[in-house]
């Protein structure tokens, strides 16, 4: 029963707003599915990770979920109800057309450059790549001597690794709509853009945005079950990503393969263990609250006490050394985070409030996705909606990065020379 219950409330803090929206056109719900099936149904329902760990812990741990998860969907149902009938930014989307030289397409160009650019500086400026480092891991989370020569052009790194994960399926769809000459000018800032997110080891990032993109395309040959066994097929392929290139001889894998194919699935994956494992911690350290500032600690650049990612590895305790810690933090689920911000109450007031904004925002699409035919348009409205989800909904770990996406997006955007017109004529 522990394994339902563990099951049960991942796949509902996952894909919740199916009960909102059973549709094919419901791709957020659609790619969170297929990570389901990797990062949760493998492990517990596979590999039975959640064994290792004691029973009293586990089942603690399944109550927090499951409750939180409960909150969570009264809070889609929720939000669903108290979306606004049209929102502006959507609305903005949905009317653009995105012909050759408008400024959102100009703009898109042009951001693209700057970030491809910004970055290649970076690691220039670095002088290693990290796919390439005698320590890939230690390179992609720059610890040891690899911080030393990524502390200068931390920023720049950054907005590059930030920018391009949004833009990637953006690319993607003006590369299959554009005209012969122009087409293969985005499939070329697509491929530099993509190359330089597998050599920076960002294969999360850059995987999401693209099936966004073949998610839109799925969709619209009606083909949902498609779009979800293609998502299970890039997050397998993702969580072995260190183990192919060890085969390949390109670097040491970091991950051992074990005695099969789904060890390796859930060690690459480690949602479940990593979980249970901070909430033993947690206990240890005597149960310390944040009062929810590692809500905004992200915002602050560095290894800053409160950021999310350094808090879940040090839990306050200024002894711990991360810059020997091959990780970049812990990806813990939302009723988590509500227990060590304002415990009990908060396993339901977190997930709650986050469900209230997840059903506005999924409303709030369905009703734009009315009215947008365009290819890009259509892309556009899903990039808009995981960069505002990334800031509103997963508001308990809100980053820095996660906020120069969203206004990188905004910029682009802009507003449509059609409305501008409209306007002057009113006037």
């Amino acid at each position: 029963m522990i394994e339902l219950q563990l099951l049960v409330a991942y796949f509902l803090l996952s894909c919740a707003t199916y009960l909102v929206w059973p549709s094919r056109w419901n791709i957020p719900a659609h790619v969170a599915l297929g990570f389901w099936v990797v990062a949760y149904l493998v492990p517990i329902g596979v590999v039975g990770t959640h064994r290792t760990f004691a029973p009293g812990l586990t089942d603690e741990y399944a109550d927090v979920l499951l409750g939180g998860a409960i909150a969570f969907t009264v809070g889609v149902v929720l939000g669903t109800g108290v979306a606004p009938r049209s929102t502006h930014l959507f609305g903005r989307i949905a009317r653009t057309r995105f012909a050759p030289g408008d400024e959102a397409v100009t703009r898109t160009a042009v951001v693209t450059v700057a970030a491809i650019a910004v970055l290649l500086f970076a690691m220039l400026r670095m002088g290693f790549v990290p796919m390439f480092a005698d320590d890939p891991l230690a390179a992609k989370f720059f610890r040891g001597a690899y911080g030393e020569a990524y502390r200068p052009v931390a920023i720049p790194y950054r907005v590059g690794t930030g920018i391009l994960p949004l833009l990637l399926p953006i690319l993607a769809a003006f590369a299959l709509r554009a005209e012969a000459r122009a087409r293969v000018r985005w499939w070329f800032l697509l491929g530099v853009a993509l190359l330089l997110m597998l050599l920076t080891l960002q294969r999360g990032p850059a995987a999401t945005g693209l099936l966004l993109l073949v998610g839109v395309l799925l969709a619209g040959r009606r083909r949902p079950l498609t779009l979800v066994t293609t998502a299970v097929a890039v997050y397998v392929g993702g969580a072995l990503f260190y183990v192919a290139l060890g085969w390949l001889g390109l670097v040491e894998s970091p991950v051992a393969s074990g005695p099969g194919l789904e060890a390796s699935i859930a060690a690459s994956t480690p949602d479940v263990s990593d979980g249970l494992g901070f909430l033993q911690r947690w206990h240890q350290h005597g149960e310390p609250l944040t009062a929810g500032r590692t809500f905004l600690g992200g915002l602050v650049p560095g290894n800053f006490r409160w950021n999310p990612g350094v808090w879940t590895v040090a839990l306050g305790d200024d002894a711990v050394r991360l810059q020997q810690l091959n990780t970049g933090g812990l990806r813990l689920a939302s009723p988590v985070w509500g227990l060590v911000s304002l415990g009990p109450v908060g396993v339901v007031l977190v997930p709650l409030l986050s469900g209230i904004v997840a059903g506005s925002l999924t409303a709030q699409l369905r009703r734009a996705l009315d009215s947008a035919t365009d290819l890009v348009a259509r892309t556009w409205l899903f990039v808009a909606h995981a960069a505002l989800a990334g800031v509103l909904v997963e508001f308990m770990t809100i980053g820095y990065i996660g906020v120069l996406q969203l206004i990188a997006g905004l910029w682009i955007i802009g507003r449509p020379r059609a409305d501008r017109e409209e306007a002057r004529c009113t006037a």
